[in-house]
């Protein structure tokens, strides 16, 4: 498409975009994430609906000489795209100086690349209100669920790579603007549930926001021992479960593979913090996670070619660090602090559909430590930051007189 048409499209067509199309193109990019097409990896197709947004949003910003989006118009979405800008000179720096292969060097670029374009592109369809917010959020998330009903989830576990997720987020959804028994009640029902199913971490997150949400409604010299009291329980039944299912050898290959990439990224780390190792996996990084996993599991020998492909180290911050080194970790500081700020905005008042929002905040920070920083997870780095900097004008708003939409 020309530039002639984004520009009008973004400049004369303004009032039919925010009330037909931004909301339509929010529900299509989110459904659409978790559906690949095979580009530099796996490239969600809802990036590709994100790629066409992101011109728009960047022709309007030049012609009106601002941006457009309400959760744009913050100090911390400027000092987020700056930070994403530092993150690439780091990843730039050490595959130069480490002569990364073509192909790691592509993908490693790729995906700082499409971190920006999906930040831009998804604050910019987001727009003034919650409203299409909310519309992205619950179509990713069904989105998740379609795609592992219509390809299959991960090792056949349907309810922890497939629905599991999905059904939280709508329930929660639903429930966010009940009174506050509801939604903890809710959280602390799919707790269990998830716990029972084998999907500890998010069994985990949904305790700990009943137990949250609980904790904040109840004042007085009680808030604190009822709460020491529900953390303990919560904290008692994940390592319960977790003894439980350790024996199973998926689960125990798992924690293994886990607890070895992070003893990796963290040594390849500390062996080079200002330049970092390259982008994605070399032939040495490789060698260091089979030999921790070695020490680990003595029946592990090595990974396969095609293993080797699907390998990704199980921690966004962690990854990036080791990668890029400090400046190639500088977006995440920034994002660990967005996390952090949109918690304690979440736990004042006015907040829209807290329960929603910390759930949310919950999963965003487990991601942060504990999940790869690859294909679709990056949409939602995206709406977790839009989340955070709506939330940081709606207090402004509240402040002001006045409501978001």
């Amino acid at each position: 498409m020309s530039s002639d048409f984004y520009s009008s499209f973004a400049e004369e067509n303004s009032s039919v975009f925010a009330r037909y199309t931004a909301p339509f193109l929010c529900a299509l990019a989110g459904f659409l994430a978790e559906f690949t097409v095979g580009f530099v990896g796996a490239l969600p197709v809802g990036e590709i609906v994100l790629l066409a947004v992101f011109p728009i949003a960047v022709i309007a910003r030049v012609m009106k000489r601002r941006w457009s989006g309400v959760a744009q118009r913050t100090r911390w979405f400027r000092i987020c795209l700056i930070a994403i800008a530092v993150m690439a000179l780091g990843y730039i720096i050490s595959d130069l100086y480490r002569g990364s292969p073509t192909g790691n060097l592509v993908r490693g670029w790729s995906r700082v690349a499409f971190l920006g374009i999906d930040l831009i592109a998804v604050t910019y369809l987001v727009g003034g209100g919650w409203r299409n917010l909310w519309i992205f959020l619950v179509c990713a998330a069904l989105g998740q669920a379609a795609s592992a009903l219509i390809t299959g989830p991960l090792a056949d576990e349907y309810w922890k790579f497939g629905v599991g997720f999905p059904i939280t987020v709508v329930a929660i959804f639903l429930t966010s603007n009940l009174r506050f028994g509801w939604p903890a009640a809710v959280a602390f029902l799919l707790g269990l549930v998830h716990i029972a199913l084998g999907f500890r971490s998010m069994g985990g997150v949904c305790l700990l926001l009943g137990s949250i949400l609980i904790v904040r409604e109840i004042g007085g010299r009680w808030r604190i021992p009822i709460g020491v009291v529900l953390f303990a329980i919560s904290a008692a039944l994940v390592v319960l479960v977790r003894g439980h299912f350790e024996d199973e050898d998926a689960h125990k290959s798992s924690n293994i593979e886990r607890q070895s990439m992070i003893e990796t990224s963290v040594d390849l780390f500390l062996d080079s913090p200002f330049i970092g190792q390259g982008s994605w996996f070399t032939t040495r990084q490789i060698s260091k996670i089979e030999a921790h996993r070695a020490k680990l599991d003595e029946t592990f020998t090595q990974y396969t070619p095609e293993q080797i492909d699907k390998l990704s180290i199980h921690s966004q911050i962690l990854v990036t660090l080791a990668e890029g080194g400090i400046l190639g970790g500088a977006f995440f500081f920034v994002y660990g602090f967005i996390l952090v700020m949109t918690f304690w905005l979440a736990w004042g008042d006015p907040t829209p559909r807290r329960a929603f929002i910390m759930l949310l905040v919950l999963d965003g920070a487990w991601n942060f430590m504990m999940s790869p920083f690859s294909g679709a997870v990056r949409i939602w780095i995206a709406l977790y930051v839009a989340l955070g900097l709506l939330l940081w004008q709606e207090r402004r708003a509240w402040r002001n007189g006045g409501y978001l939409e």
